[in-house]
């Protein structure tokens, strides 16, 4: 895989959606502290913990995405993974999020049986956004795991058509790799199109990296920037960083302007909190950057 489709694909490992319904006031405010840098972001979490630990599913549900994520505090799969089960009785998404962590056998081994099962009473409860969680499950599945590619396929398709991005996102990543569907450039392009129009910044960086790369689409650096930049504007510092690795080959080569503006791309990918492996290969490009504008 193409460093630009690797880092998209890391990106969207972390939890793709959040919550459907908003949590309560006092969470929302300890969450904005915790995204702010307001105050210490621990003391905020101990705050969550203990609403947690007193029986608020909307706290343990917002624990479970801080935990996966990484973003503000240590990654804790195990223990994000125990605060969604803690919520999924009363959270269909905590439910759907549960059904990840059997797939992925966070806890212990996987168990793609308990995973489906998981994932079909997240539906069940109404959370549409898990219909294409279980579809790419059936659709990679080989006997005598879960597997159903057409009724995969036709979740995934439906989840899409009702607007859920992230089930866009995954099934058009599926035809533009061939993977568990027949490979289909000009399909992934299209829907990556769809979603990145109405303003899905995974779906902006796809598309720049299909142009940017030549997938499916012809080679074109001034298209790829575009969506990059687009993607950057919703909120993904990918978009950014990916503009100033093409001006750090040219500035590597020479160009000043290029490097002026490179330097400009990498700060803004910094302002969108990017994780810690992005931040620490944004900053070491900085530094390089920085010596060559001295030099």
């Amino acid at each position: 895989m193409k460093p630009q489709l690797l880092a998209i694909a890391i990106a969207l490992t972390a939890v793709a959606c959040g919550p459907n319904l908003p949590p309560g006031e006092d969470i929302q405010k300890a969450l904005a502290d915790i995204k702010s840098g307001e105050g210490k972001k621990e003391k905020h979490l101990a705050y969550l913990e203990k609403l947690a630990e007193k029986g608020r599913t909307d706290a343990a549900l917002q624990l479970g995405y801080l935990l996966s994520e990484g973003k503000y505090f240590r990654t804790d799969p195990g223990q994000a993974c125990i605060y969604f089960e803690q919520a999924s009785a009363k959270e269909a998404e905590a439910m759907s999020q549960l059904g990840k962590c059997w797939e992925k056998g966070v806890t212990g081994k996987k168990d793609l049986n308990t995973a489906v099962a998981t994932y079909e009473k997240a539906i069940a409860m109404g959370w549409e956004k898990g219909k294409c969680d279980l579809g790419a499950l059936l659709i990679k599945g080989k006997p005598p795991e879960p597997s159903d590619p057409a009724r995969g396929e036709k979740l995934c398709a439906e989840a899409a058509a009702a607007g859920n991005h992230a089930a866009a996102v995954k099934i058009a990543t599926m035809y533009l790799n061939g993977d568990g569907v027949k490979k289909n450039p000009a399909k992934a392009k299209e829907i990556f199109q769809a979603a990145a129009d109405a303003g899905d910044g995974d779906a902006a960086l796809w598309l720049g990296s299909m142009y940017g790369n030549g997938d499916g689409v012809p080679k074109d650096k001034a298209a790829a920037v575009k969506w990059w930049s687009t993607a950057f504007e919703h909120g993904k510092p990918e978009g950014a960083k990916f503009i100033a690795d093409e001006l750090m080959v040219k500035a590597l080569k020479g160009d000043q302007a290029a490097v002026a503006e490179a330097i400009s791309w990498y700060e803004k990918a910094l302002t969108k909190n990017p994780q810690p492996s992005a931040r620490g290969q944004i900053e070491g490009s900085l530094i390089q950057l920085r010596k060559l504008r001295t030099g």
